[in-house]
């Protein structure tokens, strides 16, 4: 049950960001990132939590390591009480090509996140070695007061390579507690 009380509001806290500004969404708890090689045509889910609106325009990822093939990055919502996967809100327009190093970006159409919880979906057709964080038993949710909303930092499930799917109520996915988890980000607009 989300908190009622307006001076603990967690939706009253959380970053001013300037148009531009680079988001990370992957828990790093330690500050420590590593790099690994992603596995293909599989869609890796990492949930995060957004404190204030913001209107995001572009998607980023680090290629450390190529291997010649495209990614696709993306936005579910999440059911707020539940965690469970829900609907796509946005993802790339076109495919993000991984086949040499550096910062990738994808746009989007410019979309308004509201406060509240989502999971950020990367989705590989080749093997890159890309920057991440070390594996997390599980993320605690902040501002609710059950114990029962709380995911494992990532989730993953196989799917041959194409655009995200826009539906993922429902979907079998496999909890994640060693897998490294994938750096993605994305910039406000």
């Amino acid at each position: 049950m989300p908190l009622t009380n307006p001076a603990s509001d967690y939706r009253s806290q959380g970053p001013l960001l300037t148009s531009g500004t680079w988001l990370n969404v992957a828990p790093v708890p330690t500050g420590a990132t590593v790099t690994f090689s992603v596995n293909s045509g599989r869609i890796h889910q990492v949930p995060f939590f957004i404190p204030r609106p913001y209107t995001i325009g572009k998607f980023w990822l680090n290629v450390t390591g190529t291997a010649a093939g495209n990614a696709r990055l993306g936005i579910y919502n999440l059911n707020q009480e539940t965690g469970a996967l829900l609907t796509l809100v946005v993802q790339t327009t076109a495919n993000i090509d991984v086949s040499s190093t550096g910062i990738k970006s994808g746009t989007c159409t410019a979309t308004v996140l509201a406060p509240g919880f989502y999971s950020m979906a990367s989705f590989f057709s080749s093997t890159p070695t890309i920057t991440g964080g070390a594996p997390a038993l599980t993320l605690p949710i902040f501002g609710y007061s059950t114990a029962a909303f709380t995911r494992t930092a990532m989730q993953y499930r196989a799917l041959a390579f194409t655009s995200l799917p826009s539906d993922e109520t429902g979907q079998s996915y496999t909890d994640s507690t060693s897998a490294n988890i994938p750096l993605i980000g994305f910039t406000t607009s």
